[in-house]
């Protein structure tokens, strides 16, 4: 009886490991990390095509799943994208202080596109992003 809740415990010790390994936030940079820049309007440009932001983010015209935009430039989200997984509801990436990113710090956007880390979410919890989203 002694060894069976021995083994018991080991494997609950050992299922909390796998969980924790699994489920840890990932490592981000702290706002120190950061060098002093100034913004360049022109790599914004080249980051924002090069990345693609309008095809998920930019508003469909009619439905989630419409694949035409009335503008490529305002993000505010609303497509959806069928996964595996079911289905995400692209957010709002705009500079909306109170439905976009607008009260991101520097520091928030370089962990969401650096290491896919993201403060958006409706539960409020960080979200991952997708793989594609870290340069």
């Amino acid at each position: 009886m002694r060894r069976a809740l021995l083994a018991l415990l080991a494997l609950a010790v050992a299922g909390a490991v796998v969980f924790y390994l699994l489920t840890m936030p990932p490592a981000t940079e702290p706002a120190s990390a950061l060098p002093v820049h100034t913004p360049d309007i022109a790599n914004g440009k080249y980051m924002f095509t090069a990345g693609g932001c309008a095809e998920c983010h930019a508003v469909p015209v009619k439905k989630c799943d419409d694949l035409k935009t009335n503008d490529k430039v305002t993000l505010a989200g609303g497509r959806c994208l069928k996964t595996p997984y079911g289905i995400f509801h692209v957010p709002n990436i705009s500079p909306d202080k109170e439905t976009g990113i607008g009260n991101w710090t520097t520091i928030d956007f370089v962990n969401a596109m650096k290491h896919g880390v993201a403060l958006l979410s409706l539960s409020g919890l960080p979200v991952r992003l997708l793989p594609a989203h870290e340069l």
